[in-house]
């Protein structure tokens, strides 16, 4: 019977064991769940985070490529002068060389065509027939040499004409490298400058805008100054004014203050036995007091 008895009490302690586990295991399983929830808003700014830098970080990136294409189009049409400059010069170097080196090879030429000439008139004045073996042997001996001087003076000529041009192309080089070396030291010195002038200007702008602020500042409070001042001048007028009025006022109470003094001393003035000094004392009381007397009336 016992037994019997506490099976139902033990059914519901199971129960209630089961139910107070689901609800742990619930408990659990929603903090889990928040926790979880918590972990994946923490991963989901994180990756915001990294997006925005990775965004920053993509147009910093494009800025610095547009910067570097911008500068090396310009430096590749300062390069682009740098060599017309040079050919230029080398051309024009080449010609004077060119120049120098013909003059040597016209003046042999005219001396070769004068040694020319005048080998005919020596043999001419040595007397002997054009058709003579001897005087044509000599003819063609000193018409050999005289022909072999012009080849060998333009043959000298050649060689200084080409020791020249490579004179002239050497240093044509190092006037091209010192002008490069020139151009670079410009196009920096530019740059600092720039970036001085930038700097210069920035601070200016920033100055001028204080000092604009500071006179705009005390033009203002000028503007109040002076409007203060009116009003205070406006005031002082005021009171000026009435004071004035007020001491006109004092003057007058003190003139008809001092006129009652005047009568009150009359007034008081000591009586006469006689009837005749009743009388005057009477009729100068009337008048003080300003009742009218016989004569008056």
């Amino acid at each position: 019977h016992t037994v019997l008895r506490l099976q139902p009490e033990v059914h519901a302690l199971r129960a209630e064991t089961a139910s107070a586990d689901a609800e742990l295991a619930t408990g659990a399983a929603a903090s889990e769940l928040q926790r979880q929830r918590q972990l994946l808003e923490s991963e989901k700014l994180k990756m915001a985070s990294m997006k925005r830098m990775f965004e920053s970080q993509l147009s910093a990136s494009q800025a610095a490529q547009d910067a570097e294409k911008r500068l090396r189009a310009e430096l590749s049409h300062a390069r682009t002068e740098q060599q017309l400059n040079a050919a230029e010069a080398q051309r024009a170097s080449l010609q004077r060389a060119r120049e120098r080196a013909e003059l040597p090879n016209m003046e042999l030429e005219h001396v070769g065509a004068q040694e020319g000439a005048s080998s005919p008139g020596d043999s001419v004045v040595l007397g002997e027939a054009p058709g003579s073996v001897p005087g044509g042997a000599q003819h063609n001996a000193s018409g050999s040499t005289t022909g072999s001087a012009p080849n060998t003076a333009r043959g000298e000529g050649r060689r200084v004409w080409e020791r020249e041009s490579a004179a002239a192309e050497a240093k044509v080089a190092e006037e091209v490298a010192s002008l490069r070396a020139q151009l670079r030291s410009i196009s920096a010195k530019s740059v600092e400058q720039l970036a001085e002038l930038q700097t210069r200007l920035s601070a200016e702008s920033g100055e001028r805008q204080r000092l604009r602020g500071a006179y705009e500042q005390s033009e203002a409070e000028l503007r109040e100054l002076t409007e203060a001042y009116s009003l205070v001048w406006d005031e002082l007028q005021q009171q000026r004014g009435a004071l004035q009025a007020a001491t006109a006022q004092l003057e007058a109470m003190k003139l008809h203050v001092e006129s009652k003094h005047t009568n009150v001393d009359i007034i008081l003035t000591p009586r006469g036995s006689s009837s005749d000094s009743s009388m005057g004392s009477n009729t100068s009381l009337r008048t003080s007091v300003g009742y009218p007397t016989q004569s008056t009336r």
